[in-house]
């Protein structure tokens, strides 16, 4: 009888350690690929302000452009 009360405990601490694990587990998924996300809008937004600085620069005369 013991036993069995002491298998069934071991086995609800480890159900709700999978949950747990589970649940982190997608947390960190979402956090990584939205970060990723975030650096990729963050590297297509500055070249693209690059490439703006660049046609802005290209209309200036010839004496004002950056060197």
């Amino acid at each position: 009888m013991e036993d069995e009360v002491l298998l069934n405990s071991k086995i609800n601490f480890y159900k709700q350690l999978t949950l747990i694990n589970i649940v982190l587990i997608i947390f960190w998924q979402n956090f990584i690929k939205n970060s990723l996300k975030n650096l990729y809008y963050m590297k297509v937004f500055t070249e693209l302000s690059q490439f703006n600085f660049e046609l802005i620069d290209n209309d200036l005369p010839k004496g004002l452009q950056a060197v």
